[in-house]
């Protein structure tokens, strides 16, 4: 579970993924159900809950079939300005705050999305993906992305100028954050 604050809003991400155990009876009921492929059945769903001053106003269910499951963690969403951006799958998605809307979905990486960080400096979201570090403006649309020999499954690092992203081998990689031109260490 990830819990974050923004003004008076709380928003709290949780995994109700299938595989998982049978969800708690008392959460709130979901306004919306936000599909976010044509699959029919679905791998992943995350539940996004908006409390205003506390009380739970709005819950969203995010569903996927694509890529592979993620887990929530500290790294799974972030709040920029109106909106909670979300990594679930191989997706980074927006939601308007405080009733949930769907503002975009992006698929962020072939496989999985590790997590979204914001880099206010560059006008844009990072992704840390699996396969592909990607770079997103604010409307979701791709600026760059780019991949190495293997899988960035060893840590993520991001700065004003670039992020650091280190792969299976333990090889780092430097990615500078205007080009997406990535250098090895």
């Amino acid at each position: 579970m990830l819990t974050l604050q923004h003004g008076s809003y709380t928003i709290i991400i949780e995994d109700e993924s299938p595989l998982l155990a049978a969800p708690q009876v008392d959460r709130p009921t979901a306004n919306l159900i936000h599909r976010l492929d044509d699959g029919e059945a679905f791998w992943t769903q995350h539940r996004v809950t908006c409390r205003v001053d506390g009380r739970p106003d709005h819950a969203c269910l995010l569903r996927t079939s694509r890529g592979s499951t993620s887990t929530v963690h500290a790294h799974s969403g972030i709040v920029h300005e109106e909106r909670c951006v979300v990594a679930v799958s191989s997706l980074v998605v927006a939601l308007r705050l405080p009733d949930l809307a769907l503002l975009w979905v992006t698929e962020a990486d072939p496989s999985a999305c590790f997590g979204v960080y914001h880099s206010a400096s560059h006008a844009s979201y990072l992704s840390h993906g699996e396969l592909e570090v990607a770079r997103i403006r604010y409307d979701g649309a791709i600026v760059w992305s780019c991949g190495g020999p293997d899988i960035f499954s060893n840590g993520f690092t991001l700065s004003d100028s670039f992020a650091e992203v280190i792969d299976f081998n333990n090889d780092v990689y430097r990615i500078d954050l205007a080009t997406g031109h990535m250098t090895l260490l």
